[in-house]
C-alpha cells in the first residue's frame, strides 16, 4: 500500500497537466491505490480523451462533483475505493497489467454506456 505522503511525492509523474483529477488520481493522491495501477489508468484516460471523448467527458459530469467529497471525507472514499477498485484493475488489465477481473470488464462496460449517455444528453441541453 502507498503511503498519502509517498503518494503526493510521486503525484504528476504521470499525470496529464491539462486534464481534470479524477477519481483514481485521488484514490491515489490519498494513498488507497497502487502507482503502477494509477499510472496505467492515467494512460488508458489519455487514450480515451482521444478516440471516446463522450465516455470521457460524461465521466467528469459525475465523478469530479464525487472527488470533491471524497476530498472532504476519507470515509466517502473507502467507499468508493470497495467500487473503483474492480474497474481501475479491469482498465490496468487492458493496458497490460497481470491480472484480469470480470466484476471489473462488467461494471465498465455498464459504466461506459452511461457515461456516454450523459455527454449526449448533455450536450443536447448545451
Amino acid at each position: 500500500k502507498v503511503t498519502g505522503r509517498q503518494a503526493q511525492l510521486n503525484m504528476g509523474a504521470s499525470a496529464d497537466v491539462d486534464a481534470p483529477k479524477v477519481i483514481c488520481a485521488e484514490l491515489y493522491r490519498q494513498g488507497l491505490l497502487e502507482k503502477e495501477i494509477f499510472e496505467l489508468d492515467e494512460e488508458f484516460g489519455r487514450h480515451l480523451r482521444k478516440v471516446d471523448p463522450d465516455l470521457i467527458n460524461g465521466y467528469h459530469q459525475w465523478a469530479l462533483p464525487l472527488v470533491s467529497l471524497m476530498q472532504r471525507s476519507i470515509v466517502v472514499s473507502h467507499i468508493i475505493k470497495i467500487i473503483a477498485r474492480p474497474v481501475v484493475k479491469h482498465i490496468a488489465y487492458q493496458m497490460g497489467y497481470p491480472s484480469k477481473t470480470y466484476l471489473g470488464a462488467a461494471l465498465f462496460t455498464i459504466g461506459k454506456h452511461i457515461c456516454r449517455y450523459i455527454a449526449k444528453k448533455e450536450m443536447a441541453h448545451a
